[in-house]
């Protein structure tokens, strides 16, 4: 990482959820654009509401999911397009179950673990606490 970025991390990492990146660029003395770059180079994302199931499973496989890279086999091998993949990582998709039953099969999870994963989804989305 270059030094230029070193010094503005906790800056970044502390307001991701708090300001917008024009807001964050202003304050640390960068265009957006760069800023946006290194947001995306680096995997810093806000924070999302909603659970990810593909951030937990790579948290699951690999203890931080920032330690797994994505290659051209992997894509055709999980039948995920690499753009598909990206949105499920940000959250801004939610993940179907053929590509959860994919992805299941190709990091080798447990059907225990697959399945306490999803079940705690729909305990959250309060189908069986009645909200």
């Amino acid at each position: 990482m270059h030094d230029h970025w070193r010094k503005h991390i906790q800056f970044i990492r502390d307001n991701i959820n708090k300001m917008t990146p024009e807001q964050m660029a202003e304050e640390i003395g960068v265009t957006s654009y760069n800023l946006k770059l290194f947001l995306l180079q680096n995997r810093i994302f806000p924070e999302q509401k909603e659970r990810n199931l593909l951030l937990e499973m790579l948290t699951l496989k690999f203890t931080k999911p920032e330690y797994f890279t994505p290659t051209k086999d992997f894509y055709k091998a999980v039948g995920i397009g690499q753009r598909r993949f990206w949105q499920l990582y940000r959250g801004e998709k939610k993940i179907t179950e053929k590509e959860y039953r994919n992805l299941t099969l190709h990091f080798k999870v447990s059907l225990q673990d697959a399945f306490e994963m999803r079940q705690l989804s729909l305990l959250d989305n309060g189908i069986f606490t009645g909200k």
